[in-house]
């Protein structure tokens, strides 16, 4: 009922083995085997790089990147132009299989890109015409 020795409890985490893997980046190939059939049309490897780096850079103005399934609808349906950006390994799909349809109704050009962790773990983005 005493106080522990803290020594012990720090001797007895050092003595666990750490099972974790190394991070290991996934292929483009390899991040294509995760994406839903729904995914179409898909970036290329060099158009997701593009990409990537192109939400990288609208990211430092704060009115030209819009992020996330509601955000991104509710500016869409209220008119704003530019280009969607979709994760194509969204589970589950229902969420974002009406998101094309809006698009093409209000003639915003989008596409998919394999990976919504390489998108910032956003769902949807919105890159807005200057």
């Amino acid at each position: 009922m005493g106080k522990k020795n803290k020594s012990q409890n720090a001797s007895t985490l050092d003595e666990t083995i750490d099972t974790t893997l190394p991070d290991q980046e996934l292929s483009y190939d390899d991040k294509l085997n995760f994406v839903s059939i729904i995914s179409k049309p898909m970036a290329t490897k060099s158009q997701s790089k593009k990409i990537y780096k192109l939400i990288k850079k609208a990211a430092k103005e704060k009115s030209y990147l819009r992020a996330g399934l509601k955000d991104v609808q509710r500016r869409v349906r209220l008119g704003e132009r530019g280009i969607c950006i979709i994760a194509g390994d969204v589970s589950p799909v229902e969420v974002i299989c009406h998101m094309p349809g809006v698009c093409e109704e209000k003639n915003i050009p989008y596409c998919y890109t394999p990976s919504r962790a390489d998108l910032g773990n956003f769902l949807f983005v919105l890159l807005l015409s200057a």
